[in-house]
């Protein structure tokens, strides 16, 4: 077998290897999300906290691929799959801040401040988001997410 023929053997298992990696990694997040968002007797902190760590994963992991155009296909086959479950998510979580007192709000942005997903989001967001402009892309629908992080914010204070 020629250096060649081996070079292109090991270029097609490695991508073989990654696309089924990328559905490993996806099924597990539409699981979870799914469970987040359909699930009964999970507290509100919760959901906020699971989908926060499904996003940071997802966002991060979508850095792996080599391209602007491989980033941007991960992150919308993301968001497709999982549309349903972060709308009610994200809708949920909204209405769910919007009734908080003042008090309540700084408590509960200290309290995420602390968490390993906030480092995670505003380290990833702002690579995910050059990555993409790159590209011409944007993350599109999961812009509304991201704002219920208020990772703009975080980043200015940090």
């Amino acid at each position: 077998m020629s250096h060649l023929s081996r070079l292109v053997s090991l270029i097609l298992i490695s991508s073989i290897l990654l696309s089924c990696q990328m559905s490993q990694q996806l099924k597990t997040h539409r699981k979870e999300l799914d469970r987040l968002a359909y699930s009964e007797n999970i507290s509100m902190l919760d959901k906020f906290d699971g989908l926060a760590d499904v996003m940071a994963n997802a966002l991060d992991e979508s850095l792996a691929y080599d391209s602007p155009l491989k980033t941007y296909k991960y992150v919308n086959k993301f968001t497709i799959q999982n549309q349903d479950a972060i709308k009610l998510l994200t809708e949920e979580i909204n209405e769910w801040q919007n009734n908080m007192s003042q008090s309540e709000k700084i408590k509960f942005t200290a309290r995420s401040l602390t968490k390993p997903y906030s480092r995670k989001l505003i380290r990833v967001v702002p690579k995910v988001q050059q990555t993409l402009s790159e590209g011409g892309y944007s993350l599109g629908p999961l812009e509304k997410v991201i704002v219920l992080f208020k990772i703009k914010q975080m980043i200015k204070d940090n």
